[in-house]
């Protein structure tokens, strides 16, 4: 409890920028206005046992692809983390959120290996329609029409097939993906890539039919896949074997993914 609360008074009143008390962020800096706005994140504490995960996942790659970015937040524990000349590609497609992501990283001194992309990531290349103002950032096919009087923007839709094989990214060695129920889109435009390299995924699945529809492409692919729940993983060997975790007090979950 003393070290919370030292960690409260670091975040609210200490020097500007602030740095991430606790975990594997510890010593990250942040904004002390961000720090303050999310105490959990600014604490170290935001979703523990992925960052733990995500700690062990680190240890052996060069390069990580974070996917639906939103601030940065999980990106600025890859560039804590990663070592050497390791490299962060973040793909995220609203503005609003890119311009948090910014200021973010920086604060930081591994700024120079965070490449921060304006891109949503789908399962063709193109443009969409992309509403940032809503919960869940809903990604949809453009249609100027259809969207002028909303508050949609349209953005740049890339395949990581592309990105790897036409724009000449480094292919990753890890994915996190956090795309609110478009993860089967993002694995149907990553088929080339996850048979040649076989990265490893940190997938947040959300709702029973999408998660369903992302675990079947992916065991096709001949991938091991662990639910993770707090400490605990479960392997799951059927399309629909998360379907009894979700609730409508928890319509996510977390799927990790290892080739096999």
């Amino acid at each position: 409890m003393k070290q919370i609360i030292k960690g409260i008074a670091r975040c609210a009143f200490f020097a500007d920028p602030s740095s991430i008390y606790y975990g594997p962020m510890r010593g990250v800096k942040l904004p002390r206005v961000f720090a303050r706005a999310n105490l959990a994140m600014g604490l170290g504490v935001y979703e523990r046992h992925i960052q733990r995960v995500l700690e062990k996942e680190c240890q052996d790659a060069k390069t990580v692809y974070d996917i639906g970015a939103h601030v940065g937040y999980f990106s600025l524990l890859f560039g804590h983390l990663l070592k050497g000349d390791g490299r962060i590609l973040a793909f995220e497609p609203s503005p609003r959120e890119r311009a948090v992501f910014a200021d973010l990283i920086a604060v930081n001194t591994f700024r120079d290996r965070v490449e921060l992309l304006p891109w949503a990531v789908s399962d063709e290349s193109g443009e969409l329609s992309f509403a940032p103002r809503s919960f869940t950032g809903i990604l949809q096919k453009a249609n100027p029409e259809k969207h002028k009087d909303t508050d949609s923007i349209t953005v740049r839709s890339v395949t990581l097939d592309e990105c790897v094989y036409e724009l000449q990214k480094p292919a990753p060695d890890l994915l996190k993906v956090d795309v609110e129920s478009a993860e089967a889109l993002v694995i149907d435009g990553a088929r080339t890539l996850l048979s040649e390299h076989r990265p490893r995924l940190l997938i947040e699945v959300h709702g029973p039919d999408p998660c369903e529809q992302t675990l079947a492409k992916l065991l096709e692919m001949n991938y091991q896949l662990f639910l993770l729940r707090d400490e605990e993983r479960t392997e799951i060997l059927e399309p629909n074997g998360v379907h009894p975790y979700f609730s409508k007090e928890n319509w996510t979950n977390h799927v990790l993914c290892y080739p096999r």
